[in-house]
């Protein structure tokens, strides 16, 4: 009878030298998730950081849109006072020769 593809020592039970194989095995397997886990989780830690340096980023990137719309605006309130200025002095003078 074999269990899990051990060996019995006949009468159907697993050494105690076979469970202490398996034991190591498992223990390596473990060790070695671990590691892969502790990698992940530098890896994710590592994202996180990047995504907050970006989403700073681009806070101050809004913040400067926002200022340059405010400036648009103002420039295109000027041009048009400019542009009323004009056409009403080109109304009032414009016509003589």
């Amino acid at each position: 009878m074999a269990i899990n593809g051990a060996e019995d020592n006949g009468n159907g039970k697993i050494t105690v030298a076979i469970l202490g194989e398996r034991v190591e095995l498992l223990t390596k397997a473990v060790n070695a998730l671990t590691a892969e886990v502790k990698e992940s989780n530098k890896c994710f830690n590592q994202l996180a950081v990047n995504s907050a340096t970006q989403e700073t980023r681009l806070n101050v990137v809004e913040d400067e849109v926002e200022k340059l719309r405010g400036l648009s605006n103002r420039n295109d309130v000027i041009t048009g006072l400019v542009a009323a200025a004009a056409g009403m002095i080109t109304a009032l003078f414009g016509g003589r020769q």
